[in-house]
């Protein structure tokens, strides 16, 4: 059987420290964008992603300037690889594939009261995670990712998304997911046929040095 390669790509952070040196690296469009956010973290986390995506594909940084949306807020750049974008804190991560939809969700692994999101969850999925923190973020992450895969949007009911061993279904399609942990962060990552995964971390520095 044929496998599709899914890159994913990451990035950890420590702190965050000033936005200013990374919003400076964003093209204006983005930097008007990051003015919008009242946290240094959110405008980090917001030209982090955008320039590990650019790392992602093998370009410039002048790239994330061409980034568009779909009506239903799913990102993409004419004549290059399907891609998501995801971000939480103290992380960022992006998904490519060459030729299938690719959607990739990220959640610092944390106490959840799991009772909070009962409205989310199936009866089954309730009996499968027992209160568990992690099995609730992975299970969150492969619907997060499903969704964004699919192009959809974050939607409710969240149990349109059903998770099983290797693969989701959502709307009369079968979706394939990986979830692993990396240092205390949850990563979901999807696509519509088969896969395999290539995995790198890239450091805050290199983001920064990118042309």
């Amino acid at each position: 059987m044929h496998l599709e390669t899914v890159l994913l790509r990451y990035c950890l952070f420590d702190a965050y420290g000033e936005a200013n040196p990374w919003v400076s690296l964003m093209p204006e469009c983005n930097r008007k964008r990051c003015t919008h956010f009242r946290k240094d973290e959110s405008k980090i986390n917001h030209a982090a992603v955008r320039l590990l995506l650019a790392c992602a594909l093998g370009k410039k940084r002048d790239i994330i300037a061409k980034i568009r949306k779909t009506d239903a807020g799913k990102p993409f750049i004419d004549k290059m690889p399907f891609f998501s974008l995801s971000h939480t804190t103290k992380a960022v991560a992006v998904s490519t594939c060459k030729n299938q939809p690719t959607g990739v969700d990220a959640e610092l692994l944390r106490h959840i009261d799991v009772n909070d999101f009962s409205h989310y969850l199936s009866r089954e999925e309730k009996d499968k995670i027992k209160g568990s923190s992690e099995e609730f973020l992975r299970l969150w992450c492969t619907k997060e990712a499903v969704f964004k895969a699919a192009g959809t949007g974050l939607r409710e009911p969240f149990t349109d998304v059903v998770v099983m061993p290797d693969f989701a279904l959502f709307d009369h399609n079968t979706w394939y997911y990986k979830t692993l942990i990396v240092e205390s962060v949850v990563m979901s990552v999807c696509c519509a046929r088969p896969f395999k995964i290539d995995i790198q971390e890239l450091k805050p520095c290199e983001l920064r040095a990118l042309d």
